[in-house]
């Protein structure tokens, strides 16, 4: 993996970066318009450059360059969510956690929800023991076995009640 840190900016550098920026007419973040890389972007959406030997994302080089040194596992979140940009004003040094939260992805919108489909509130998360984190509505849960306990078939019914009584004698308590 390339190293962001020890790349030192000189002006053919920048020269290689400016070439392929646009400011945007579009995008703007803050009234600051967005900076947006004119090569083709990689499949997920980012800009990378070959710099030497190595592919590197250029919004990552951008903030190294014009703010500070960061390192694994610090992301570069794009305040602006435009993934083109390369605006270091528009870029901030986050944890990934941070930047899942701040997107619009499911896990972001799940741990954004506060209360069920239902409106019951819910709780925080819970850790299971098999190390699962779940965040499970109660009054919901409880209802959802309910309705499946009362709409058992009586042929059901009648197996539990026979596997009931054939167990019963472990359960009973003898007299001493």
């Amino acid at each position: 993996m390339a190293d962001y840190n020890s790349i030192k900016c000189s002006t053919k550098l920048l020269t290689h970066l400016f070439k392929r920026i646009c400011i945007s007419t579009t995008h703007f973040h803050n009234n600051t318009p967005c900076w947006e890389w004119t090569k083709s972007p990689h499949p997920t959406g980012y800009c990378q450059s070959k710099i030497g030997k190595h592919m590197y994302y250029v919004h990552r080089l951008m903030y190294c360059l014009f703010v500070e040194p960061i390192s694994l596992p610090i992301q570069c979140d794009h305040l602006c969510r435009n993934r083109r940009c390369v605006n270091p004003i528009h870029l901030e040094a986050v944890t990934p956690r941070e930047n899942i939260l701040r997107s619009s992805g499911v896990a972001a919108l799940r741990a954004r929800q506060t209360h069920c489909k239902n409106g019951h509130p819910l709780p925080p998360i819970t850790i299971l023991p098999n190390g699962v984190n779940v965040r499970r509505c109660e009054p919901c849960r409880f209802a959802a076995y309910r309705k499946r306990y009362l709409n058992r078939t009586p042929e059901h019914q009648e197996r539990v009640r026979t596997r009931n009584r054939l167990n019963s004698h472990k359960y009973r308590k003898t007299k001493s």
